[in-house]
């Protein structure tokens, strides 16, 4: 997936802008520091790599039926890989760092 996010540094801080088409609810780091999830008013969770910390681009684009208003990672499954996401329509999805394992 190409990413069409600038990446901004303010005080020493990565910004990225550009990436979601709405309001960003919610942002979830793994326990590994290397993967972060977004998700948004515009019906998306965005699967973010880094290394380090920093470096961080845009890998996957996961459509939801609804708005996703937050997300969370598992701190020991999956090699801290595994989180869930919950949109207002009530459903939540599981996934591991781009694959979907589950939809309620």
């Amino acid at each position: 997936m190409s990413t069409s996010a600038s990446i901004l540094e303010e005080g020493g801080k990565q910004v990225v802008r550009g990436e979601h088409g709405h309001y960003v609810y919610s942002v979830a780091f793994s326990p590994t520091h290397t993967i972060a999830v977004t998700t948004s008013e515009d019906d998306t969770a965005i699967v973010w790599s880094g290394q380090e910390g920093r470096n961080w681009t845009a890998a996957v684009k996961k459509s939801h039926p609804h708005s996703v208003c937050s997300c969370a990672f598992h701190p020991h499954m999956c090699d801290g890989l595994l989180f869930a996401t919950a949109c207002y329509d009530g459903s939540t999805r599981l996934f591991k760092a781009g694959v979907v394992m589950y939809t309620r």
